[in-house]
């Protein structure tokens, strides 16, 4: 992984990148915004996979 010039993050030293701004909070909504997409990228692959059987 890259070195990121950017002050807002710091790489471990397993290159795991961490914020290292504590002004970056958790939308309110972030279980239901991450429970939509999950359910659009299902409902994407499920289509897919029945357009690809016919």
């Amino acid at each position: 992984m890259s070195r990121h010039s950017d002050n807002s993050l710091q790489e471990s030293t397993n290159n795991t990148v961490f914020l290292a701004s504590l002004t970056n909070t958790i939308p309110k909504n972030s279980r239901e915004r991450v429970q939509q997409f999950m359910q659009n990228l299902h409902n994407e692959i499920c289509t897919v996979l029945a357009h690809e059987a016919k």
